[in-house]
């Protein structure tokens, strides 16, 4: 799968073999549990402020063939169900919060949507409905014709097949795609005026401002854009999307539910 693949050069990790550790974390403490150790990594991880990734995904994708987190606490009767809570915020602002089996009821407001997974490929693929942005009292709903979304907690953008990076941006004044490069850009001073809703299960979720760019390139003057485009078929819905819903994750129910965050 091609999505696969762009995962594995992104990361630029080699695992050569398993180590059976004791893995304690919030309360919980599961034995000769496996993990693969990584002997060979690329630059971008040089800096970065951890120590390996927390996989929750199935376990039908796992790359050293062994089961997912969520079954192994399934299976030692440390979770009744098979599903978690993630409240997530941005770098420097209040604690992100990994609730196992169990919602915190002081994140979010208002009733949950809940969809399916649209896929047994063992990622959290989902169906995007579309988007609507608005500017300057005008509002446009897009509809896409590629519209699986894999939700990903380990991505850090919006990617969007091409078409559809296209359609978004080009109802955002001064919006340019880089030149032999994947991402856009887009004039800071008019973030503020645009309103931008994901559309899932009929529920619009609004990306805030300040999720929409990952920053300046020039001081302020110019945003680089948190929707990338990719040449994958699949959305990547990764934090620039999470930061803005609260999210419950039912692998048994192969379902996710979202509601608005509480204000």
């Amino acid at each position: 799968m091609e999505l696969e693949l762009l995962w594995d050069m992104f990361l630029g990790i080699k695992l050569v073999f398993l180590l059976l550790i004791i893995l304690e974390f919030a309360g919980f403490t599961v034995y000769d549990h496996p993990i693969g150790a990584a002997v060979k990594q690329s630059s971008y991880f040089t800096n970065k402020p951890f120590d390996g990734i927390f996989g929750l995904a199935f376990s039908n994708i796992s790359s050293i063939s062994e089961k997912s987190l969520l079954d192994v606490l399934k299976e030692n009767g440390l979770i009744q169900r098979k599903r978690f809570a993630l409240y997530l915020t941005r770098y420097g602002d209040r604690a992100s919060e990994l609730l196992f089996d169990d919602v915190n009821p002081e994140r979010f407001e208002g009733k949950f949507t809940t969809v399916n997974l649209t896929s047994d490929s063992g990622f959290w693929i989902i169906r995007l409905d579309g988007a609507q942005i608005s500017l300057d009292g005008k509002t446009t709903v897009i509809y896409f014709s590629q519209n699986q979304a894999v939700m990903d907690t380990g991505s850090t953008m919006i990617y969007a097949p091409k078409k559809a990076a296209y359609a978004l941006h080009k109802h955002i004044p001064g919006a340019k795609k880089k030149w032999f490069r994947n991402y856009y850009t887009f004039p800071c001073n008019i973030m503020a005026n645009i309103t931008l809703k994901f559309i899932i299960g009929g529920m619009k979720v609004i990306i805030l401002p300040e999720n929409l760019s990952l920053g300046s390139e020039d001081g302020g003057k110019t945003c680089i854009s948190a929707i990338s485009s990719t040449n994958d078929d699949e959305w990547i819905l990764g934090s620039s999307f999470l930061r803005n819903v609260y999210t419950v994750w039912d692998a048994e129910a192969k379902k996710i539910s979202f509601a608005s965050l509480r204000k």
